[in-house]
């Protein structure tokens, strides 16, 4: 059964919003997932790819947070940063989703020089 043009037009107003999933879209018009994937393909070829995957437990105000912190002095390590962030968020979060994040965000670690005996 060939998709009517209002359906199109509900399909092609629902992918710009950007706010559902192909089989969000698809249960709402009545057609298959693969119909909206084939539609977005052939009419909205530059629409960006949903990211997918499990939300990031770290918010971008959590590492501004978590950066400022770094560079001010107040905390040194990850693990640190780890157990301030926790105690802000009141979920627990791992040195490793740390380190990852401040990566990510285009920081690194760095040894500090020992300075020698005079």
């Amino acid at each position: 059964m060939p998709i009517t043009p209002a359906q199109l037009a509900q399909v092609h107003h629902l992918l710009d919003s950007r706010n559902h999933s192909h089989r969000e879209i698809a249960s709402i018009v009545g057609v298959h997932p693969s119909t909206i994937c084939r539609i977005q393909h052939r009419d909205r070829p530059l629409l960006p790819k949903h990211g997918g995957g499990r939300p990031a437990k770290l918010t971008e105000r959590d590492m501004r947070y978590g950066k400022r912190l770094i560079t001010s002095g107040k905390v040194d390590t990850a693990t640190q940063l780890a157990k301030e962030l926790s105690k802000t968020n009141k979920e627990s979060v791992s040195a490793a989703t740390v380190r990852r994040h401040l990566r990510k965000a285009g920081m690194r670690a760095v040894a500090v020089k020992k300075k020698q005996a005079a």
